[in-house]
């Protein structure tokens, strides 16, 4: 949800979320399915890998700016 605001505040979060459960009550009461674990190892994952791939193109764009031949 927006409030047309480019502020970005925990505040701001925590009263669009209110507004949302006083609209829509039941949708603070679900609870995680089976999947749960499983979804937050791939997210975990899926974060080592994105770092991993930050880590190989800096190092790549530092041997092109010093001349070094991949190897």
């Amino acid at each position: 949800m927006s409030r047309g605001t480019r502020a970005k505040t925990d505040r701001i979060d925590a009263e669009l979320d209110g507004q949302f459960l006083l609209f829509r009550p039941e949708a603070g009461l679900t609870l995680p399915d089976d999947n749960f674990p499983i979804r937050g190892n791939l997210t975990t994952r899926r974060a080592q890998i994105v770092g991993m791939r930050k880590r190989l193109l800096a190092q790549i764009a530092a041997r092109k700016k010093q001349d070094i031949p991949a190897g």
